[in-house]
């Protein structure tokens, strides 16, 4: 921000990541990321702002330079948590489908039990779904649901990108077991219905995403 008396500049240290807001009464008593990948976006959104606003075009005034790109960082928070907030109802509607399981689900994308997904196995489970995204947008999914950054989703990972952070719907989904023994990338395990939010759960992750990469494009 800057400081008109002093034409210095003052900047907002980035978000740090939230601890999880609770912990499953399981042995192994494992972390739910409720908001991380929200902050991510927020962090990037931050780092892109402060990067503008110290290196300002030589054509554009500083303060114009300034209002342009905090129009752009608004915007870009509008259009996350609006995402967000539809993203998490949508998973939600998912949750309330008696017969949805992330096993079953995991198993769509997932090959040979390995445990993880990689960016092919992402893109070739989404054409299961009738989901046919860009490259890009495979990709986009994969820098934001990848936390440990290994070029791969893991089980816990998936998690995040299927069922809600409420914990109410997020313990009852993972509660239940498989519906059956099926083989990969076989989605017929789930009723006609919940296939169908399903796909526009991944729609909606997708279109969010690209909708984001538009934004901080558009302002590089």
């Amino acid at each position: 921000i800057v400081d008109n008396n002093t034409t210095t500049y003052k900047t907002y240290s980035p978000v740090k990541k939230s601890e999880s807001l609770f912990i499953s009464n399981n042995n192994t008593s494992t972390k739910y990321a409720t908001i991380s990948n929200t902050i991510n976006n927020v962090n990037n959104a931050s780092a892109l702002l402060y990067q503008t606003i110290a290196t300002p075009d030589r054509n554009t005034s500083l303060l114009q330079h300034t209002q342009e790109q905090t129009t752009q960082f608004i915007e870009y928070l509008r259009v996350l948590m609006d995402a967000e907030a539809n993203i998490e109802k949508l998973k939600i509607e998912l949750a309330l489908h008696v017969d949805f399981n992330v096993d079953d689900a995991f198993r769509i994308f997932e090959i040979n039990e390995r445990g993880y997904i990689t960016e092919n196995d992402l893109r070739e489970g989404l054409t299961v779904l009738e989901v046919h995204p860009s490259c890009s947008d495979v990709r986009y999914l994969m820098q934001r649901f990848d936390l440990t950054k290994k070029g791969v989703i893991n089980y816990n990972e998936f998690v995040d990108m299927v069922i809600p952070y409420d914990k109410q719907y997020r313990i009852m989904v993972e509660q239940r077991t498989p519906n059956a023994c099926c083989a990969c990338r076989c989605p017929d395990v789930f009723m006609c219905s919940t296939i169908i939010t399903l796909k526009c759960l991944f729609n909606m992750l997708i279109e969010c995403e690209r909708k984001l990469y538009e934004i901080g494009r558009a302002h590089v």
